[in-house]
């Protein structure tokens, strides 16, 4: 007779895939982090240089939920960044209240010389890992992205509140 109580549930692969993710992500940003330091930088600076990169102007505000990062936070780190010469802030066009954000040349260059340990990060977590499955596993995590968004946005509709990360990502 088998005890019912002491069982082991059916594993859902889906729910072990969100476990995984979660674990990778944070590993992933620990690697980073330390691997970053080791250049006289840190992850959220090198973030925010790839994202003024891709899109220069955005606000502080739109930096900071992008970043995931607490506005005040975030004013820290352009601070720190302006005063090393690799952002610059301008007033925003239509909003007294705003600043936009552009990386400058000097962060530009920046940007450049953390490529090859870019480059380096991801041989290291991609090793064994065949380019076909990279593939497959990009179209899985773009569709959860979309379905993630498209419920977002259904919850908003009915009334709940969810916090998200703008699109610019």
């Amino acid at each position: 007779m088998q005890n019912d109580c002491l069982s082991t549930p059916p594993s859902d692969p889906r729910r072990d895939l969100m476990v995984l993710l979660a674990d990778v992500s944070r590993l992933t940003r620990t690697y980073v982090d330390t691997r970053a330091r080791r250049i006289g930088t840190t992850r959220t600076q090198w973030a925010l240089l790839k994202r003024l990169s891709m899109h220069p102007g955005l606000t502080q505000a739109e930096l900071a939920e992008i970043l995931e990062i607490q506005p005040i936070s975030l004013a820290r780190l352009v601070d720190r960044l302006v005063a090393q010469g690799l952002v610059r802030r301008s007033p925003h066009p239509t909003d007294r209240r705003a600043n936009c954000v552009f990386i400058t040349k000097a962060g530009e260059v920046a940007m450049h010389a953390f490529e090859p340990l870019a480059m380096e990060i991801t041989e290291d977590l991609f090793v064994g890992i065949d380019p076909a499955e990279v593939d497959v596993a990009v179209r899985v995590m773009v569709r959860c992205k979309a379905n993630i968004k498209e419920k977002t946005a259904e919850h908003r509709l009915a009334g709940g509140e969810v916090e998200t990360v703008d699109d610019v990502r």
